[in-house]
């Protein structure tokens, strides 16, 4: 979705996100403190994303507007698949948290 109003070379090197999000979220979620190497590597990603934003290639040849970039978010599909990550998450926060194996047989 993203890619329709963006430009890819903007939005691609934003997977690199995933990452940072585990260098956050390990020690809250799951107790586990970063690396100081884990850290500067986190660190070091942001400020790629930053230098990306703020000097990479600004132009959609889509010709979108922000007001149909609004409107999308409000179509179903959309809507569905947010649904369904923000469920998917918490399941995984629950599993984590409570520490359910959903491969493991208890029969």
């Amino acid at each position: 979705l993203a890619m329709n109003y963006a430009s890819p070379s903007i939005l691609a090197p934003f997977s690199g996100l995933t990452l940072v999000w585990i260098v956050l979220l390990s020690q809250p979620l799951i107790g586990e403190r970063p690396t100081r190497t884990q850290i500067v590597a986190a660190c070091l990603i942001v400020l790629g994303q930053v230098l990306i934003a703020v000097f990479g290639d600004h132009t959609n040849d889509e010709g979108v507007t922000l007001r149909e970039v609004k409107e999308s978010y409000l179509y179903p599909p959309f809507l569905t698949y947010l649904v369904g990550l923000g469920l998917w998450m918490l399941l995984l926060v629950y599993w984590i948290r409570f520490g359910v194996n959903p491969t493991h047989s208890q029969g």
